[in-house]
């Protein structure tokens, strides 16, 4: 009964070999884009100038989901400036 244990113990401490990781060959051909369009790069800092304001995902886009609310028809980058505004505003 007790060698049975030893033997199973020691199956268990030994290392298993592993094969090396290969991703698949699908995974190796996707290139990330060459550009973006400037509207999609302006829409990004104004996230991220908004995110170093408030340095909470969830706060900034309540934020401007609300500017959206009150301003239908307003473009998204506009609703982002705003929505800095009003934080910069509101600490002074």
């Amino acid at each position: 009964m007790i060698s049975l244990y030893l033997v199973l113990s020691r199956q268990q401490r030994q290392p298993r070999h592993q094969p090396p990781y290969q991703p698949a060959a699908s995974l190796t051909k996707i290139e990330p884009p060459k550009s973006f369009p400037p509207q999609i790069l302006h829409r990004q800092e104004l996230h991220r100038k908004l995110m170093s304001l408030v340095h909470n995902e969830k706060t900034a886009l309540r934020l401007v989901n609300d500017v959206l609310k009150r301003n239908p028809g307003s473009s998204v980058e506009w609703c982002y400036e705003k929505a800095i505004y009003d934080v910069l505003r509101d600490r002074r």
